[in-house]
């Protein structure tokens, strides 16, 4: 069995082949099957609560999105990795991107001479968790993400780094821990 990890993160793509990285090319041709973890190259990830139909969640959080001007694109494909009752209404774990995106890794993943599974970066994070009172922490480039699960649902914060000290990553872990 290949143990191979194409991560896609924050704009670049590294592979994980016998404990070591290797700087890959964008949309690289794979010789093997592999495991590819994604970010879907910088898409909007978060949590939202659907107080219409739970069946319409992707076309409203889509719609929210495209108002507060986080997805300028008149048609983005939304992805809910989960979704759980809540007083509120109903509570939906999304990334959101511009159908664009999805449609290129779809096609670059069906063009693979092997079978490659495509797994999200922010699904992976909801799995990790076990509890009310856990949460996960990703980081990769900039971008630092945090899920957590409460007793009333998720919270999922996200945010960058804009400098490669380390007083930069305190500058902005500091305000994400204290959300919590």
């Amino acid at each position: 069995m290949n143990t191979d990890i194409l991560l896609h993160l924050d704009g670049s793509w590294t592979l994980v082949a016998n404990g070591r990285l290797q700087a890959m090319p964008e949309y690289p041709r794979l010789a093997a099957p592999t495991l590819v973890l994604t970010d879907f190259g910088g898409a909007v990830s978060g949590v939202s609560t659907i107080h219409e139909n739970r069946r319409y969640a992707a076309a409203l959080i889509g719609r929210r999105l495209r108002d507060d001007g986080l997805i300028d694109n008149a048609d983005p494909k939304v992805l809910i990795h989960h979704g759980t009752q809540t007083p509120g209404g109903w509570q939906a774990l999304y990334t959101a991107m511009p159908m664009a995106v999805w449609q290129r890794l779809q096609s670059w993943l069906k063009a693979q001479g092997e079978h490659c599974l495509a797994i999200a970066q922010t699904a992976l994070m909801q799995r990790l968790i076990r509890q009310d009172g856990e949460g996960v922490v990703f980081h990769a480039g900039t971008k630092i993400s945090v899920l957590m699960r409460q007793q009333n649902g998720l919270a999922y914060f996200s945010t960058r780094v804009r400098g490669d000290a380390a007083d930069d990553q305190r500058a902005v872990i500091r305000p994400l821990a204290e959300r919590f």
